[in-house]
């Protein structure tokens, strides 16, 4: 028998001076002194509690069952006011806001697990999670959609674990499914010049992960990972609150069907303590689009890509040095979109290629 008991507690505050400067329209430069032509200040509050416990029991040799709650409590409040009104984004003088929502709960957890050789192991788990809650601070939004509720998932999960005897090899595989209640969206205002957070329904999340390792062949550890997701949504949803919403078995925004990542590394011996490493990285993002379906202006093509890494290192002794060349090949990436204020479609790209050279001494 092993248990836990725990209590948590989180207290965030942050405050944003948003400040919309003039510029040099020849140049680009900032004007001194400072003319604003929009300026707003934003203040966030969250306070969060929590108290939780977990039970293990061995049922039989081989075989565990685990039980876990957690009681949720949190108090979000948010409040902003605008100090110089902006015409292109909608901001004016005699905004502000200042409201609050408040929610407590359980999450709960249920896992079984059982060896059924030395070096494999089967588990079927079922989990419960949230987000919390909060206030849209965006001039223009009514008092119904200014305050957003927390999401929850409902998640359950058949898996295998492997190893082999000699520990060289490993191979893990997921079967889940999730149920997103109150999901929380990222949308847009009318005037596309903020993005808001709104509660528009409900989604199932269905999903195969795989990933594996091999060690010392041919030389090389090489290690992958293969993730497979279907999600859609289990209703329409009606709300015309935000741009972008979508009917029942639309696909969520965002998400690939197809994910990946793949890696090789190679360690020598160069003696005196002294050893070199050699690494090579890919990921790849599958297809994906920015909105529920083809009938909105803003279902965008995104993703699509692969990434590739190198790196090698020295180590010796509590030393090591590593120069890496990240986004190897300087892919562009269509990582997101979306389209701006004035309707151009903006795409925002993965980090350009980059080289880093980094020095680490452990303690």
């Amino acid at each position: 028998l092993r248990w836990s008991l725990g209590a948590y507690s989180e207290v965030r505050e942050d405050h944003i001076d948003s400040q919309v400067r003039h510029v040099d329209p020849a140049t680009g430069g900032l004007i001194e002194p400072a003319v604003l032509i929009g300026r707003r200040d934003i203040e966030n509050h969250l306070s969060q509690r929590a108290v939780f416990a977990e039970v293990s029991y061995a049922v039989a040799p081989g075989t565990e069952l685990t039980l876990g709650a957690r009681r949720f409590d949190y108090v979000k409040r948010d409040r902003g006011a605008v100090q110089v009104a902006n015409v292109i984004s909608g901001t004016w003088m005699d905004y502000a806001i200042d409201a609050s929502g408040r929610e407590r709960g359980w999450s709960l957890k249920a896992l079984a697990s059982r060896e059924f050789a030395p070096g494999l192991i089967g588990y079927a788990l079922i989990s419960q999670g949230f987000r919390p809650g909060g206030v849209n601070v965006v001039p223009g939004l009514s008092e119904a959609v200014a305050v957003y509720r927390s999401d929850r998932l409902d998640n359950a999960e058949l898996g295998v674990k492997g190893q082999s005897a000699d520990r060289r090899f490993t191979m893990n595989v997921a079967l889940y499914q999730a149920h997103w209640r109150d999901m929380q969206y990222a949308a847009q205002t009318p005037n596309r010049a903020f993005n808001y957070v709104t509660n528009i329904g409900a989604a199932r999340i269905q999903g195969l992960e795989i990933e594996g390792t091999a060690r010392k062949v041919a030389g090389w550890d090489w290690a992958a990972s293969l993730t497979l997701t279907d999600a859609r949504l289990t209703a329409d949803q009606v709300t015309n609150s935000a741009i972008g919403l979508g009917l029942r078995g639309d696909r969520l925004p965002v998400v690939p069907r197809i994910a990946g990542s793949a890696s090789a590394e190679q360690r020598w011996a160069l003696g005196d303590d002294l050893t070199a490493r050699l690494r090579f990285d890919a990921t790849y993002a599958g297809l994906a689009r920015s909105a529920f379906n083809a009938g909105n202006a803003d279902y965008l093509k995104m993703g699509g890509y692969a990434v590739f890494g190198l790196s090698a290192g020295l180590e010796r002794g509590d030393w090591s040095a590593d120069l890496a060349i990240e986004n190897l090949l300087d892919r562009a990436g269509r990582a997101s979109a979306t389209r701006n204020t004035s309707g151009p479609v903006e795409y925002f790209g993965v980090m350009p290629r980059t080289l880093r050279l980094t020095l680490e001494r452990r303690f």
